[in-house]
């Protein structure tokens, strides 16, 4: 990648929406494998740190509610692990998403000092929140609807960190973008 395309941090919605933008998938999967040779570390760190915490709050969580098998506990149960893993990952989620706009802009943050901006936003979780209830909503009504929503929900983590949007707007330009 040349040093003069750093200057345009992660394109732009309007000319997604407009349909000006094109994906080459194989020059995307170059370029990616060639900026995570360096950033390895980090990312890793952060998955294992978001593994670690899902295992300790299951283990806690199933300890807690004296439950043995997550299949036959009750569905109250079953959404208090939800939205306790969605509360509990997504400022990890969110850092290493703003590592990877960051990194691939040329600019390489450490973990701990992403994680320490994120984690002070309640928007990130509000967010991981209304996404995951969508999804949710979507798997209810029938599993292409939830599979369709989970996937045009995807972008909005990243427009709300790097375009600063507010979570419901993240929400509906992402879902904007997926669909052009």
């Amino acid at each position: 990648m040349k040093q003069n395309e750093y200057h345009n941090i992660g394109g732009s919605i309007e000319q997604s929406l407009q349909g000006k933008a094109k994906i080459d998938l194989l020059a995307l999967a170059k370029e990616a494998w060639m900026l995570t040779q360096n950033a390895k570390s980090g990312l890793l760190q952060g998955a294992m740190i978001i593994v670690l915490l899902g295992l300790l709050l299951v283990s806690g969580l199933q300890q807690w509610f004296n439950v043995e098998d997550w299949q036959t506990a009750p569905p109250k149960v079953r959404l208090v692990l939800q939205i306790s893993l969605t509360i509990l990952t997504a400022p990890f989620v969110a850092a290493m998403l703003m590592i990877g706009i960051s990194h691939s802009v040329g600019e390489k943050p450490s973990f701990s000092l992403v994680l320490k901006k994120v984690i002070n936003s309640a928007l990130v979780i509000l967010l991981a929140l209304l996404v995951s209830v969508l999804v949710d909503l979507g798997f209810a009504l029938f599993l292409l609807p939830g599979v369709y929503l989970g996937l045009a929900t995807g972008f909005s983590m990243m427009l709300y960190i790097e375009k600063q949007l507010a979570p419901s707007q993240a929400i509906l330009q992402s879902i904007k973008v997926f669909n052009r």
